[in-house]
């Protein structure tokens, strides 16, 4: 769980690794991290805007398998999503 914490605090400071790995932590699910396909959408898709490889591929991966009205809530997310300062 802490490895999970870490790499959230990472991804939300705007690491591309982190935030490709934390979308699939949550597109495959971990014990304390229920699979949520639309995070990890929202995840993947912070990454390929960050420029890591192969996020992209994993967005549209995921997005097969989400509604219109979830692909838009996240992408709205993404559109307002600034990096956080690690503490």
């Amino acid at each position: 769980m802490a490895d999970i914490i870490s790499i959230r605090n990472k991804a939300e400071a705007g690491d591309g690794g982190s935030q490709r790995r934390l979308g699939y932590l949550y597109q495959s699910g971990r014990p304390g991290l229920p699979i949520n396909l639309e995070e990890a959408y929202f995840w993947y898709r912070l990454a390929a805007r960050s420029g890591y490889a192969g996020a992209e591929k994993s967005c549209l991966e995921v997005a097969a398998s989400l509604s219109t009205e979830q692909i838009n809530r996240a992408d709205s997310r993404v559109k307002g999503w600034f990096p956080s300062k690690l503490a």
